[in-house]
């Protein structure tokens, strides 16, 4: 029986506003890799915004890893730090005024070694170690740092420490100092800088990684609560860190002092370089190893995406709603569409099972032309319904926000709807709607924020601009395509052979990493190495009037055509009109899917 209640379970809460118990209610393992993720040694996470990531650190916590395994502060497997780059201290203005200043890399670790060591002892502060004072190493702990205060360039006085009984005290005072320490730093230096000078002298002190944060971390993994526990520092979004910041993380994974920490590190597919402070280049697996979420969602395991949405509904429908049903349920699909649509299947099927014979053949037919023939013959190409659980986890293209997103509106309208106030399940006008207003959203609204952003310099606002064009020629071209006699109807990606010119990379790159672009590799049309494959996000499906459910085949595009999509989107699509590449549209078909088995590319 359903439950009726009026809580939007889908509401949109950032890790630091979950509690610990909502987090591991939450929480489902939508990563093939996240229990590798959690082992001993540096990594990077890839992924699009809203993929995850956060969730992922959330739970690596300590206050979580505790309550789920039920074990203490010094049991537990790793200790981890969450140290959040995007709108942060490190993103200030004023660090940009060091590129020009003399010792600029040494300012930048000075003020980075800060700004984690903070975050550290903000963490520690935040647990309960009274069972863990003792007063013999607090005080050796006191010593330790007083000495690495020193040794950074403050006076005694200055790095001196308060007498104290409690470890909670200790590294309260330790985080205010680095905080009066990162204050002075702003202040004292960073401000005059402003009015010019950029030939100022600093003369305050400097703490570096192999000096300060490695001794800090090895003098807490001495201490009772730490000892057995490996110790994790979860960079959130580091491609937010500026060049200089991120060649100095980079030289600090290099230097593998995996045995006193690991990096993890997850990135929105942009990070600026994977070179170090002194021009050698981090590599995987020697220095770390990588893994990208959209993997998971173009995996073998092609069910494990929906299993995993499945799930992660249900557990919110129950744990923040009390909603007790199944996903499918509470996402109905259009059952008058569904039977005209299994209606014609089968007389596409009966139709060339009697020209061919052959029941897989027919079977085959049938299955890659049934939707896309039903939603060209409709009288009205805009009331197909994108309504019900399964066209809304292709239509999510593995990014779980967008899914969860997009639900919130859907509750919300549900409830407005409700003349009693409640909500057991979501319409299916009401899922249409609110799909198609998101797809809208999604494609005209995003890009007309990212073209009015006065941020944006000539050379890429023509990048966005061509991005725009390009996504606009392949959603049309796969409508046209979709609405042709061609025997892969259900196209979704495009690839080329061989090396693009740098302007168009640039520009598929941006779309990779504002996710209207899933990147991956195919076996290359000469039979020679990869070709490299971009699949449309299927969240524009909607917008475009395309099947999201499934596609088999793929477009070739040459550097010249992608050029015209770029830059000349009618010439595009005239040439993909009058058929100028039929061989290419006439491929064998592939039958893919969603969850077809890509080798994702390598973060460039």
């Amino acid at each position: 029986m359903l439950v009726a209640h009026t809580k939007n379970p889908f509401q949109y809460l950032t890790p630091e506003q979950i509690s610990t118990d909502e987090a591991l209610n939450l929480f489902v393992d939508v990563f093939r890799d996240y229990y590798n993720i959690l082992n001993n040694g540096n990594t990077f996470i890839h992924g699009p915004r809203g993929s995850g990531k956060s969730m992922m650190f959330r739970i690596m916590r300590p206050d979580c890893q505790m309550k789920k395994s039920d074990k203490s502060l010094s049991e537990i497997n790793f200790y981890s730090v969450h140290i959040p780059i995007k709108e942060t201290s490190l993103n200030i203005t004023e660090l940009q005024l060091l590129e020009n200043v003399h010792g600029n890399i040494l300012l930048n670790e000075y003020y980075l070694v800060l700004y984690f060591s903070i975050k550290i002892f903000d963490s520690l502060e935040k647990e309960d170690l009274k069972a863990y004072d003792n007063q013999d190493e607090i005080n050796t702990f006191k010593s330790t740092f007083e000495k690495l205060f020193y040794k950074a360039g403050l006076d005694r006085e200055d790095a001196s420490i308060n007498p104290t009984s409690s470890f909670n005290d200790l590294f309260m005072q330790i985080r205010e100092k680095c905080e009066d320490l990162q204050n002075d730093f702003v202040v004292k230096y960073l401000s005059k800088l402003l009015v010019g000078d950029s030939n100022l002298p600093y003369g305050g002190p400097i703490a570096r990684f192999q000096n300060f944060l490695l001794p800090l971390i090895k003098a807490l993994k001495k201490t009772s609560f730490l000892r057995v526990a490996n110790f994790y520092l979860l960079i959130d979004d580091a491609d937010e860190l500026n060049i200089t910041q991120t060649k100095i993380l980079n030289t600090w994974v290099s230097a593998r002092n995996t045995e006193l920490v690991s990096f993890k590190i997850s990135t929105q597919l942009k990070y600026l370089t994977y070179f170090t402070v002194t021009g050698s280049k981090i590599d995987s697996p020697h220095d770390y190893s990588e893994i990208t979420l959209n993997q998971v969602y173009t995996s073998d395991q092609k069910e494990s995406y929906k299993k995993n949405v499945k799930e992660i509904i249900e557990k919110r429908l129950k744990t923040i709603s009390s909603i007790d049903c199944q996903a499918e349920d509470f996402y109905p699909s259009n059952i008058e569409q569904d039977e005209k649509v299994k209606a014609l299947h089968d007389e596409l099927y009966a139709q060339e099972l009697q020209k061919t014979g052959s029941t897989k053949k027919a079977y085959d037919f049938a299955y890659r032309n049934a939707r896309p023939e039903y939603m060209t013959r409709m009288k009205n190409q805009y009331t197909y319904s994108y309504a019900g659980f399964d066209q809304l986890v292709h239509l999510s293209s593995g990014i779980i926000r967008s899914f969860l997103d997009l639900s919130s509106k859907m509750f919300t309208s549900t409830l407005n709807n409700s003349s009693d106030k409640v909500v057991n399940y979501i319409p299916v006008n009401i899922q249409d709607k609110e799909i198609k207003e998101y797809s809208y959203s999604f494609f005209n609204d995003e890009f007309e924020k990212l073209l009015e952003d006065c941020d944006l310099d000539e050379d890429r606002l023509n990048k966005h601009k061509k991005l725009r064009n390009l996504i606009d020629s392949v959603g049309k071209a796969f409508r046209i395509i979709l609405e042709s006699n061609s025997s892969e109807r259900r196209k979704f990606s495009f690839y080329y052979d061989g090396n693009l010119n740098t302007d168009i990379k640039d520009v598929l790159k941006l779309g990779v990493v504002y996710g209207y672009f899933h990147s991956a590799t195919l076996s290359s049309k000469s039979g020679l190495g990869r070709s490299k494959l971009y699949i449309l996000n299927r969240m524009l499906s909607p917008y475009y009037k395309l099947d999201p459910m499934s596609f088999s085949g793929y477009l070739y595009l040459t550097e010249e055509m992608l050029n015209l999509a770029c830059n000349k989107p009618s010439v595009f699509l005239a040439n993909i009109r009058n058929k100028k590449y039929e061989a290419d549209l006439e491929e064998k078909p592939q039958q893919m899917d969603l969850f077809e088995n890509y080798d994702i590319l390598e973060n460039e």
